[in-house]
């Protein structure tokens, strides 16, 4: 699997396929980031700290399983000082028979995604639910 060229940090994330009933495309995900996400709890809490603020909220990329497709992403709520952020992803293809993983990149250096990552009525975030 590769990895998407200038970014230095990310985490898989994972869609349960127990969750899915059926195959589903170009299907809206809901992300939830904090100290204690998901399924498992996982602490993310390591993408705020890199970040450091809410204006760095869209130096942020969300591939596919592949590590290099990128998805759009809405960014309904980032709040870096309590290390919360709802993110709506558009996920081409979740399976219904198999995990479906993504990777979150992060990069404080990394200028702002804004080809992907939008707040809510920019262009990318209405990709999201185009």
């Amino acid at each position: 699997m590769g990895w998407l060229s200038g970014w230095e940090k990310r985490v898989k994330l994972t869609i349960d396929h127990a969750d899915i009933t059926s195959a589903l495309a170009n299907f809206p995900v809901l992300i939830y980031l904090s100290p204690s996400s998901g399924r498992n709890s996982a602490d993310v809490s390591c993408v705020f700290d890199e970040l450091g603020s809410d204006a760095n909220r869209k130096k942020i990329a969300v591939t596919t399983s592949d590590g290099t497709t990128e998805c759009y992403v809405e960014i309904e709520k980032w709040d870096d000082a309590n290390e919360h952020a709802w993110l709506w992803v558009k996920v081409p293809s979740i399976a219904s028979g198999a995990d479906t993983d993504l990777y979150l990149y992060y990069d404080s250096t990394h200028a702002d995604n804004t080809t992907y990552v939008g707040d809510p009525n920019s262009t990318p975030a209405e990709n999201v639910w185009d």
